[in-house]
């Protein structure tokens, strides 16, 4: 299994210090991670690469006609913006087995800052279905008990 660099683990560790989480935890959710996250930053890296290689003005008719470069990179106007470094992303772990827990959010999101990856949208497991009323309010907001975590990164969900 591939396992995360122990230099990786240890920025990781560092910048989720203001949350005092089990350091233990975290290094088990960062060897978790890593396959996924490596996986991302390959992605990340070609999302860039084909970026590069659209000049502005260009015709990129072929390049969008491909999923996933189509409709990826927007101006503030919502105009598609060919040849721009910017672009959104989303840290998706609702797709991973089970409710997302604090420290498996938390050490995603450093995983993406240490790897220099900023995350735009996080879209963790809360255990509901979107479009479906949950039963049980109170329970929805014990789930939903990342705050503090969304605040250090500054992001939102």
């Amino acid at each position: 299994m591939l396992r995360c660099p122990q230099e990786v683990v240890a920025k990781i560790v560092a910048s989720l210090a203001p949350l005092r989480l089990s350091e233990d935890d975290i290094e088990a959710e960062s060897h978790a991670l890593w396959p996924a996250m490596v996986a991302m930053k390959r992605r990340d890296l070609l999302y860039k690469c084909a970026r590069e290689l659209v000049t502005p003005g260009e015709s990129c008719e072929i390049l969008l006609s491909f999923p996933p470069f189509h409709l990826y990179t927007f101006s503030a106007h919502s105009d598609l913006v060919i040849g721009s470094s910017f672009y959104f992303r989303e840290l998706s772990i609702d797709e991973l087995p089970g409710l997302t827990s604090t420290a498996r959010l938390a050490t995603a999101l450093a995983a993406c800052s240490v790897l220099d990856m900023p995350v735009n949208f996080i879209a963790p497991a809360f255990g509901f279905q979107k479009n479906f009323p949950f039963a049980d309010g109170e329970e929805l907001k014990r789930r939903v008990r990342f705050y503090r975590i969304v605040h250090l990164f500054r992001q939102s969900f």
